[in-house]
Parts: structure tokens; sequence; C-alpha cells
């Protein structure tokens, strides 16, 4: 599609070291009938820049590209490192994701945060708890349509 780019339904678990653990689960739901996942793409981690949360020129026109092949918003901005949603360590509330994102500029705001939230404290620390090296997690950044919801959660189990 675009060379930092993948939409959701072309990602499957195999590339989890290029799009991150939230998009790879994402393309995988995709392929279970019944499931509905909004539409979105994945900004892949070759695009993330671990010093700098600006969106270099390049990546911001492959976002606004897709964005304009997504239609219009508002947008859930959210992270998915290389190391979220992995059997020892989930990540959960670790980085950050931004919803009702309306308009390519603040799509563009929100993914920069999400790239500079992999340094935040707490991310920081909870690698430090699980043996994870800094240096070996990237950041890669899920762009879905808004899921307009009455209530919404996250259930947490044992297994």
């Amino acid at each position: 599609m675009h060379d930092y780019v993948v939409t959701l339904d072309q990602i499957d678990r195999t590339m989890t070291a290029d799009v991150g653990g939230k998009a790879a689960n994402l393309g995988e739901l995709l392929r279970i009938d019944g499931v509905v996942v909004p539409r979105g793409f994945c900004i892949t981690t070759a695009a993330f820049r671990r010093d700098d949360p600006r969106v270099p020129d390049d990546v911001a026109a492959d976002i606004v590209a897709a964005l304009a092949d997504l239609g219009p918003g508002p947008f859930a901005v959210r992270s998915s490192a290389t190391a979220e949603d992995l059997p020892e360590a989930s990540f959960a509330g670790q980085h950050d994701s931004e919803l009702a994102v309306d308009g390519p500029d603040a799509v563009l705001d929100a993914v920069g945060r999400c790239w500079a939230s992999l340094d935040n404290d707490r991310a920081v620390a909870y690698r430090r708890r699980h043996g994870i090296a800094d240096e070996s997690v990237r950041m890669a950044v899920v762009v879905q349509w808004m899921a307009d919801s009455a209530a919404s959660g996250v259930m947490f189990t044992a297994d």
C-alpha cells in the first residue's frame, strides 16, 4: 500500500516485529468469522523514530494517504509496541492511545505522542520489571475508525 503503512486486513501474527502485538492480534481477529473489527491501518515499526516524536515528512505522506483511503474520522490512534500482548507481559495501559482524533494534523500529532509514550516512566518501569531491554522494543501505531459505543471495557483473566 504505502512504504510505512499496512492495512489491518493484510496483517497476521507473523508480522509482530513490524506491526507490534496489538496490530498483529487485530489482523488475526479479522480472520475470524463473526468478529467485527473497525477498519484501519498500522504505521509500521520501520517508521518509528525513538528520539523524535515528530512524524517525518515521508511517513506523514503515507499516513495522510492512508487516512484518505479510510475515509472521514474520528479515529482511535493506538500504540502497538513489539513487546505488547506477550504471554508474559501484556503492557496494558503502559503506552498511550488517543480516542476521537479527527483530521490529518491531529492524527499525526497523536502518532508522535504514541511513539513518545514508549519512553514514559510507567512503560520503562514495566519493561525493567519484566526484564525487557529498552533497545529491543519498537513502536508501531494503529489508526482505526472510532467505534461509537454506549459502553466498553477490558477483561483480565487468570488464563
